[in-house]
């Protein structure tokens, strides 16, 4: 349930008319936010997450609540999203209220995050589906030149944990990611000369996950970072030295932090529950991950991760997006070389993937 105001948002006129333009809400497990535009009068959800919805810049949000602050300035408005002891800032130009919109997205179960630029994207005519609709995100990493291009079909994507893996698929899959989360960074070197020499003459190419470093020091293909890693990597260095970059990105928000550093694809996960990580948020499903598509496709190569195996390949693969990472569906598979011929096959027929397309300077 979203409250505005002390009471349902969807008895709101103007929240109502904006979620008739967005179709059925169907999540799993329904959100449960409070919205004010004045002080609260202490009649919402007990349980409810509050958000206030602040005129005034100076204003932060309350320790146990979210809080977003709104200046303008010369026709342009600022706003600053408070909540988990962190601040996200976006700039925007539109002129619609926040609050319907706001209550809107959440409704539909997006994070406050993914909500406030959703609804800063919103131009009153259903989903945003251009890029150009979206806010400016402030104070994030970004990138003045962008990475080396990338195939746009490559296909199947691995992500492996050892150079063995890597010995194994090298030639059998158009790219491999090593993630070594060893903390013992000469193992990690080990490991990531090991993997290029296992890729040498074939057509294979190689990422590093997180350790962009020794990628640069070793002449790795390219590097995959996360979220938080590109807080503090040196992209510069990595453009400089003729990486290609992928970021992981799970939702609106995220993607575009991702697009604001210009990488060589993005990865959107993840799309079905995975025991490989743990993740701070659900699954994204295969109906979002249509509307990345839909945003993203013809902006930035793209590919799905997060729990997809083989079974689940035709279902991701109606979606639009053209690459496909997996991991544990190989790894953990007791004949991997039929799932790698099965997935390479699935790609055939949905027109994607293989053989390897190329772009200038791939």
């Amino acid at each position: 349930m979203i409250e505005l105001n002390g009471r349902p948002a969807a008895h709101d006129l103007a929240c109502a008319q904006i979620l008739s333009t967005l179709g059925s809400v169907n999540v799993d497990h329904e959100p449960v936010y409070a919205l004010w535009t004045r002080t609260p009068d202490g009649s919402s959800f007990s349980a409810a997450a509050q958000i206030l919805l602040l005129d005034d810049a100076a204003y932060a949000a309350p320790a146990d609540g979210i809080a977003v602050r709104t200046e303008r300035a010369n026709g342009v408005v600022i706003e600053h999203l408070d909540l988990d002891q962190r601040t996200i800032s976006i700039r925007h130009h539109s002129v619609l209220p926040l609050a319907p919109a706001l209550a809107a997205f959440l409704a539909h179960g997006y994070s406050p995050c993914d909500a406030l630029v959703l609804a800063r994207a919103w131009d009153g005519h259903g989903w945003p589906t251009k890029l150009a609709q979206f806010p400016t995100l402030l104070n994030t990493p970004s990138s003045d030149a962008a990475f080396a291009d990338f195939p746009e079909d490559f296909g199947l994507y691995a992500v492996v944990p050892d150079s063995a893996w890597v010995e194994r698929l090298a030639g059998q899959v158009p790219v491999v990611q090593l993630r070594c989360k060893s903390e013992d960074q000469e193992f990690c070197a080990r490991e990531i000369r090991a993997a290029l020499r296992a890729v040498k003459g074939t057509m294979t190419r190689l990422f590093i996950n997180d350790h962009w470093r020794l990628a640069i020091h070793y002449g790795a293909y390219g590097v995959h970072l996360g979220q938080e890693d590109i807080e503090t990597a040196d992209l510069d260095a990595m453009r400089r030295a003729g990486l290609r970059l992928g970021i992981s990105t799970h939702g609106y928000y995220e993607t575009l932090r991702a697009d604001a550093c210009r990488p060589s694809y993005i990865a959107l996960g993840t799309i079905f529950a995975t025991t490989t990580k743990k993740m701070p948020i659900p699954p994204q499903g295969t109906a979002r991950l249509r509307r990345y598509v839909d945003l993203l496709q013809t902006h930035s190569p793209l590919v799905a991760i997060g729990g997809i195996n083989l079974e689940r390949f035709p279902e991701v693969l109606q979606t639009g997006v053209r690459n496909v990472a997996v991991v544990r569906a190989i790894t953990e598979a007791s004949d991997w070389r039929a799932v790698i011929a099965n997935m390479h096959t699935a790609m055939i027929q949905a027109r994607v993937g293989w053989p390897v397309s190329t772009r200038t300077g791939t």
